[in-house]
């Protein structure tokens, strides 16, 4: 229950973003929805938001070779606008795993740890390379870890 919670939580906000652009009216959005494969996607101008309920979902195609989506997990969910990109990933590994993996898998790639952030069963982990933002937020969910992948472009 609370991970489905989680979701369209995760899945508000998105849609939210970009529908709205940070505060900017959407027009002409477009909307599809195939039941059969469990998707929503939502397009504007100001980018693409594309959620999975089965962890079908891919990443956008320009998301940073550099950031690392964690292996064997499930992507549920994506967020495309000019600004940045979102993934929401599920995984049942434990969140500490995860955890652990980004904190030496994203140096490996050049990025530099700014901070780590625990509150509850939630780990923010944020990092930066050269002009560019990354963060990582790990929260433990009823018999899954969520993942919410967060990159601000140039």
């Amino acid at each position: 229950m609370t991970v489905k919670i989680f979701c369209v939580l995760a899945m508000i906000a998105g849609i939210t973003s970009v529908t709205l652009g940070c505060g900017k009216k959407a027009e002409n959005a477009d909307y599809s929805v195939d039941a059969q494969e469990g998707q929503v996607t939502v397009k504007t101008k100001q980018g693409t938001a594309t959620f999975s309920t089965e962890q079908k979902g891919n990443a956008p195609s320009d998301f940073p070779k550099d950031f690392q989506i964690y292996k064997g997990a499930g992507i549920v969910g994506s967020i495309d606008t000019p600004d940045g990109t979102m993934l929401t990933l599920s995984t049942k590994d434990a969140p500490q795993k995860v955890v652990e993996f980004y904190k030496k898998a994203m140096p490996k790639k050049g990025w530099t740890e700014e901070g780590v952030t625990a509150f509850g069963a939630q780990t923010v982990l944020s990092y930066s390379k050269g002009e560019r933002n990354a963060s990582v937020m790990v929260a433990a969910a009823e018999g899954a870890t969520q993942v919410i992948l967060t990159h601000a472009k140039d």
